[in-house]
């Protein structure tokens, strides 16, 4: 209790500080910079926090935590912006959004998606972000509960997820999820140090890069789909972004659920708001109604809303071991850390 007492009287000590204008001015950049990285395909929030920590070196400290900050939270968001539009995830967290955003951009709804997502974005970030700030203590002391077992379970789950978010069998997810699995075993093995798969190819050594597979499978589909197939260009207007509250008020539990599921996953270290994202993603088709679910893949305002909430608490939850345990949350965590040693910030 007294700890929680000390992060509150912090948190309200640095309120001023956060209003002035200039360190406002610096989140606003921060925010533009990453929601336009997030939604360039390619690219990903990881990338974003590496080649933007020069920029927040010559910051003040204050000034360069808020524009962090705002490149991750921007960047995780972005992303949704070319999943719903073209189909490609601009970043991993918005695969789930790009199956359900794209048929709602097709059906000419794009602007309802997007406005969708931002709105859910929004509370998903403060869900995480008031998290970090009151929940610290109890999260700190189930995360340090979470070794290597049950992060080996959580990868697992992630497998068995696979059968379960798309309209086709079940084996057919389950088959993706093993190819993925042993995708990712090639490369350098983190215990002994051997090289796995490699056949003597030297780019290998590093693994395979997450944001390139990613591209490849949907950007690549993408492409041989528009080349296949003729599509009328009348048929997928740009409309104005517009907010769905009557949507928001629908589906406010999933939008909790979504957001709690979030930061939870997002204070597990080794996760991130892509395994959020599904998690939750699979959580709300699993308890939606039959009608409900049968608009899963096909363009629904439930499973975006679920994704984009739990893709953004992880923020937050993420850096509750980074703050408290030096353990980044996820890899954006970890760039996250790595400014603020720049800044001459223990962590």
């Amino acid at each position: 209790m007294s700890a929680m007492i000390e992060i509150l009287y912090g948190t309200l000590a640095a309120l001023p500080a956060v209003f002035m204008p200039e360190n406002l001015l610096y989140c606003l950049f921060g925010l533009v910079f990453g929601i336009l990285w997030g939604a360039l395909p390619a690219l990903s929030s990881t990338m974003a926090m590496a080649l933007l920590i020069g920029f927040s070196a010559a910051m003040p400290i204050q000034g360069a935590i808020i524009f962090l900050l705002g490149v991750y939270s921007g960047s995780v968001f972005g992303g949704s912006i070319s999943a719903i539009c073209i189909n490609i995830p601009g970043t991993p967290a918005a695969v789930c959004t790009a199956m359900e955003g794209y048929p709602l951009f097709q059906r000419g709804e794009g602007g309802q998606a997007i406005g969708t997502a931002i709105v859910a974005s929004t509370i998903g970030n403060l869900f995480g972000t008031v998290a970090l700030i009151v929940c610290t203590p109890f999260v700190l002391t189930l995360a340090l509960e979470i070794g290597s077992w049950e992060v080996c379970l959580l990868g697992l789950w992630g497998v068995l997820l696979s059968g379960s978010i798309s309209d086709a069998p079940a084996l057919k997810g389950w088959l993706s999820g093993l190819i993925g699995l042993a995708l990712s075993l090639i490369g350098i093995d983190t215990i002994s140090g051997e090289e796995r798969f490699t056949f003597g190819i030297k780019a290998l050594v590093g693994g395979l890069s997450f944001v390139a597979v990613l591209i490849g499978v949907f950007g690549f589909a993408e492409i041989a789909r528009g080349l296949l197939f003729e599509r009328d260009a009348e048929s997928s207007p740009v409309n104005r972004v517009r907010i769905l509250w009557h949507q928001i008020r629908q589906h406010f539990r999933t939008l909790i659920s979504g957001s709690s599921i979030g930061t939870f996953i997002g204070a597990v270290p080794a996760a991130g708001a892509d395994i959020a994202a599904f998690i939750a993603y699979s959580f709300s088709r699993r308890l939606a109604t039959p009608r409900e679910r049968q608009q899963y893949g096909k363009g629904s305002y439930r499973g975006i809303i679920a994704a984009e909430s739990a893709n953004n608490a992880s923020v937050g939850g993420s850096l509750i071991p980074l703050l408290v345990l030096a353990i980044p949350g996820s890899t954006v965590a970890a760039a996250f850390m790595g400014a603020l040693n720049l800044q001459v910030i223990a962590v």
